[in-house]
């Protein structure tokens, strides 16, 4: 009687060990799951930002683009009037 109360015993000790053991490497999962997670998140924002900040540069590119072109007639047009003036001051 005395024996298997021993072995019940270190059996329940084992099972509480292994339980304890068991435990601790759900705690730990978690907490290696929960900083993936926050990296995850963090690399997420910053891809986020970054295409937001290249969305803005192609917007402030194209508004550039825009600017010349239209600088880029006036200076046409400016040439065309210089010209036909010229051509009218020889025929004159």
């Amino acid at each position: 009687l005395e024996q298997a109360l021993k072995l019940e015993t270190g059996e329940r000790e084992r099972e509480s060990l292994e339980n304890k053991s068991l435990a601790q490497q759900n705690i730990e999962l978690r907490r290696r799951l929960e900083e993936e997670q926050a990296s995850y998140k963090r690399k997420l924002q910053a891809y986020q930002e970054g295409q937001q900040r290249q969305a803005q540069l192609v917007q402030k590119l194209q508004s550039k683009v825009l600017q010349y072109k239209k600088k880029c007639g006036e200076a046409e047009q400016q040439l065309i009037e210089k010209a036909t003036e010229l051509e009218q001051h020889r025929l004159s």
